[in-house]
């Protein structure tokens, strides 16, 4: 199991304090369940700032939140 970074902690945190599921985060931002689910769990560590970007967009949220070490 990889380890997850603070990138996929933080997008996995602020969308389930949010409700928001994967499908409903898929929806907003045009990326795939699975790949949001890799991000969270760790699988994909690195992200294009045009994703981040949007998942910051879709989660109302600043870009550095998504980026700060828990």
């Amino acid at each position: 199991m990889n380890e997850i970074s603070s990138l996929g902690k933080n997008i996995k945190l602020i969308r389930v304090v949010n409700n928001i599921d994967r499908s409903k985060l898929s929806n907003l931002t045009g990326i795939e369940q699975l790949t949001l689910y890799e991000i969270e769990c760790g699988d994909i560590q690195t992200l294009s700032e045009d994703d981040i970007e949007k998942i910051a967009k879709a989660l109302n949220i600043n870009i550095e939140i998504l980026n700060r070490r828990i």
